[in-house]
């Protein structure tokens, strides 16, 4: 039986997680780890529906869909959601929530249901909440049919606080029968070592180009040639995908090629107003224009080798311009740096503005020598 259609990638987890349902015996944690947009949430569901319509079949009950089993309490889906006003952690995880926010926690995990590669959009929701984990917990201690497998998903576990972990680990200390949590997660060295070690860890890679235009056809009803030249800026993830698409109007290479032009001719005022637009404040949309920049030069690289296979290959005149005057420049350097600014943006709250400054002025540096200049004088 395929367990996995419509699922892409990672052939070798299908495989482990195959005999994992043939054998019928489940650990008690299973670690889904790895970049986002690669689709652990959609081989968590899949794999848990798997598991629970194998039991049913065993009992001699019909199967289920992923989302009856949802209603049923079969699966139970916990993820980030917003603070209620005068929340206390021994409250119901939604009780303090207005109207408003419920409705929009139901439609976001409806789209989350219904398309798992989906990236939830939950209003001013920062953490997986502890009420959330206390409330699982007391559900799993009721009276149940222990006859079916049930399981717990964690979406991006990594939400957790240490005191959301510290409940979570209790009841890893004595799970109950029959019951299979599965935590996903984009940064595993936030989850506490306690869990780590409790738990069989899943690594997942990035997607190939291929995989990713199935995802976009099949999840998003795309057309290929809506995205077909955005694939390189993916990073292997359908959620990055899905983000630069909602983020394009037009052509964002022109925006690209503007801000070089001014670079190089040393309009910096001019050259930092269009990024400051293009960014909009957005730390992803400014990771947007150093990997659309990254690639400029990677194709200046294939230019000068005769390689036609470019990114940019309408804007041809652009790197006979810059080859005429900047021939000695080389891309490597660029590169180099293009990259600590990205790992900035990523890994850091640095205010955007100010590395917006700073990467104009280091690819200028770059071109025009202003440091060793200074330096000589």
């Amino acid at each position: 039986m395929n367990h996995w259609q419509g699922l892409y990638g990672h052939s070798h987890i299908k495989s482990f997680l195959d005999k994992l349902l043939d054998s019928g015996s489940f650990p008690q944690v299973l670690l889904f780890s790895g970049p986002s947009g690669v689709g652990k949430d959609a081989f968590a569901f899949r794999f848990a529906e798997s598991a629970v319509n194998s039991c049913l079949n065993q009992a001699g009950e019909h199967h289920l869909s992923f989302k009856s089993m949802v209603d049923k309490g079969l699966i139970r889906l916990a993820y980030a959601l917003p603070r209620g006003k005068n929340e206390e952690a021994e409250d119901d995880p939604l009780v303090r929530l207005t109207p408003k926010e419920i409705e929009n926690i139901k439609e976001e995990q409806r789209k989350k249901i219904e398309n798992p590669y989906y990236d939830m959009q939950i209003n001013s929701a920062n953490q997986l909440k502890i009420n959330s984990i206390r409330e699982i917990i007391r559900i799993l201690s009721l009276n149940r049919d222990f006859r079916i497998q049930n399981f717990v998903i964690l979406l991006d576990a990594d939400q957790m606080r240490v005191e959301a972990q510290n409940s979570l680990l209790k009841i890893l200390e004595e799970p109950p029968k029959n019951t299979t949590f599965i935590l996903t997660t984009s940064r595993i060295e936030f989850i506490a070592e306690t869990i780590r070690s409790r738990s069989w860890i899943i690594n997942y890679g990035i997607l190939h180009d291929e995989e990713l235009s199935s995802i976009m056809t099949e999840f998003y009803d795309l057309k290929e040639s809506e995205y077909r030249e955005l694939l390189p800026l993916a990073a292997g993830s359908a959620t990055r995908l899905q983000e630069i698409i909602s983020t394009v109007y037009g052509d964002i290479r022109e925006s690209v090629l503007e801000f070089l032009r001014q670079t190089m001719v040393a309009k910096f005022n001019s050259g930092f107003k269009l990024l400051e637009q293009f960014s909009e404040g957005d730390s992803l949309k400014l990771i947007l224009m150093i990997d659309l920049i990254a690639i400029w030069f990677r194709d200046l690289t294939r230019f000068r080798t005769g390689n036609t296979n470019l990114f940019y290959s309408s804007h041809i005149s652009a790197f006979e311009k810059f080859d005429s005057r900047f021939s000695h420049i080389q891309p490597a350097p660029i590169h180099e740096k293009l990259e600590k600014f990205r790992n900035i943006l990523t890994n850091t709250n640095t205010n955007i503005s100010v590395v917006s400054f700073n990467l104009m002025f280091s690819l200028a540096d770059l071109i025009y020598g202003f440091s060793a200049k200074n330096q000589t004088a």
